[in-house]
């Protein structure tokens, strides 16, 4: 396994513009579909699944902008920067009324990577990442550029199914807790020698949607 760079956090705060259009009062039609829906600011696992619908709401309405960041090594000051120029002027998807969303980058870079392989990557046999090693993955035009992106592979490849039910869960069910205890022993193998990463819940969500997009998207590729 090779180190690289850690993770570079940045918070960012979003305003919804209060110029936004209400729903007709009585409409059964969703007239901002993705969007953020009710926020409770003071529970975690509801700020935890807003952050997720941001996410992928960003991914989908801004597509090509969202690529270009998840290109970019995995939590680098670049990526963090491309995931600013993507949610720029995309406070439609926070949703309707005056409403202030602070959150850390690193999640939204998870969010976006969910969307992708959840609604645009092709299905694709997961165990076939299993049987990849470090020699193949690099041969792939994916040696590791950040110490994340290097763990985010590895455990992926370890083990695929629980990677995939992660981000296939909801944020801060019992679903995505389960998945993630059978992730989680896969961390330690993953690892350099002396080098240590911050996990959590969401952190484990984002290495769990980061190594698979950067597998999955990258097979998509040669097989076209």
């Amino acid at each position: 396994m090779k180190a690289g760079a850690g993770f570079v956090t940045a918070c960012a705060i979003l305003v919804a513009s209060p110029a936004s259009a209400q729903p007709q009062t009585g409409s059964r039609i969703d007239p901002n579909p993705g969007a953020v829906g009710a926020i409770d600011s003071t529970d975690e696992a509801s700020t935890r699944r807003v952050m997720n619908i941001f996410g992928r709401c960003v991914a989908a309405r801004r597509g090509r902008l969202a690529q270009e960041a998840l290109a970019l090594p995995l939590g680098g000051p670049a990526q963090l920067r491309a995931v600013d120029r993507a949610i720029s002027n995309q406070d439609s998807c926070l949703g309707f009324g005056d409403r202030e969303l602070r959150f850390n980058s690193l999640l939204l870079i998870g969010a976006l990577a969910e969307y992708f392989v959840t609604e645009r990557l092709p299905a694709r046999d997961l165990q076939a990442l299993a049987g990849l090693t470090d020699a193949q993955q690099d041969e792939m035009g994916l040696a590791p550029r950040t110490i994340h992106e290097d763990v985010a592979t590895c455990v992926v490849r370890r083990e695929p199914a629980s990677a995939m039910a992660i981000i296939r869960s909801q944020p801060a069910s019992d679903g995505e807790g389960a998945a993630i205890r059978r992730l989680l022993p896969q961390f330690g193998p993953c690892l350099p020698a002396g080098e240590s990463v911050a996990l959590n819940a969401s952190t484990i969500r984002v290495f769990a949607a980061a190594g698979l997009y950067r597998l999955l998207s990258a097979g998509t590729r040669q097989g076209s």
